[in-house]
């Protein structure tokens, strides 16, 4: 197995660099081959964000695939050259499949079945895979223990920490104690916050009702509507989740605003601009809120002209 110092010593103008699961340069193992080699080929299935992996020869980015692995698997069954893969190597793949999925729960399609029956075809076996993705006695009892101090947040989102300490794979056990936390009824969204290397990682799921992706993209994170993470920096655990809690606070509010002489009169309220009654209102030179917001006019017009839902403020809704 090279290290990333390997991997630089041995880089030469024919070496071809593969990038998984990423497209983000600062996510990768080794940020530095991506500046020095000039053949590099991403398959990802997350949405495109910031810091984008620069000028690679082949960029196969799928955001409706289930895992990186279910495209590889894709791709080896369309090679004109017929690549006969070895049981292992299929057992490998399907084992991806199925923790990206969570046991194909989760953003599965016709297309996730297709490439499962492909691996099987070529020797995948369950038995095996069950086998490979079985934990140590420790790791189940953090997870389970993670799942026990979460703290339920407006009757609606499950909020916990991760203890690193004794865990060989911590983001891993946050990322699953995340799903297990959908399983609890009420529960919309999950989010299980671990600090490991000087970061704080932040696992975040939700089924169908909350977007959990927009939230994370705050934060520099991605992912997908229901699953989705980021790393930060220089912040603490406390300040981490609450954040999060305002974030979700903010979810659903409403943005209002009033006409008079053909402008709008903007107006704060309180400290956070958030009255009583949940309407949000900032003034209009004030920095923009990322976060949803819906607009609401005082005529029939202006209601029935601007009411949408988006990620930022729009100029025509301001008349400018």
């Amino acid at each position: 197995i090279y290290t990333s110092e390997d991997a630089v010593y041995n880089l030469n103008d024919r070496t071809l660099v593969v990038v998984v699961d990423t497209n983000r340069a600062n996510y990768t193992e080794c940020p530095e081959l991506l500046t020095r080699s000039n053949n590099i080929v991403v398959f990802d299935h997350h949405r495109q964000g910031d810091g984008l992996i620069q000028n690679p020869v082949l960029s196969y980015i799928e955001p409706y695939a289930s895992s990186a692995c279910e495209m590889i698997a894709e791709i080896l069954q369309y090679f004109a050259e017929r690549i006969e893969i070895r049981p292992f190597e299929a057992d490998c793949i399907y084992a991806g499949m199925l923790i990206d999925t969570n046991n194909f729960v989760a953003k599965t399609g016709v297309r996730t079945f297709e490439a499962a029956a492909y691996l099987r075809r070529n020797g995948a076996d369950m038995t095996r895979v069950r086998k490979m993705l079985r934990e140590d006695m420790q790791t189940y009892k953090a997870r389970a223990e993670v799942v026990r101090d979460a703290e339920v947040y407006r009757n609606a989102f499950a909020i916990s920490i991760c203890d690193p300490s004794e865990l060989k794979s911590p983001t891993i056990v946050a990322a699953q104690a995340a799903n297990e936390l959908l399983d609890i009824v009420g529960i919309k969204a999950s989010f299980v916050l671990t600090e490991y290397d000087k970061k704080i990682y932040i696992s975040a799921r939700s089924i169908d009702e909350i977007d959990v992706q927009r939230i994370m993209e705050r934060l520099g994170g991605g992912g997908h509507l229901n699953l989705a993470g980021a790393q930060v920096e220089g912040v603490t655990l406390e300040e981490t989740k609450d954040w999060i809690k305002t974030s979700e606070k903010n979810m659903n509010v409403t943005f209002a605003c009033w006409e008079s002489a053909n402008t709008y009169n903007w107006v704060k309220a309180g400290k956070d601009g958030v009255t009583e009654d949940g309407v949000v209102i900032f003034d209009k030179n004030a920095t923009q809120p990322q976060l949803k917001w819906t607009a609401v006019g005082t005529t029939a017009t202006v209601a029935s002209k601007y009411i949408k839902t988006t990620n930022s403020y729009n100029n025509d809704f301001f008349g400018g």
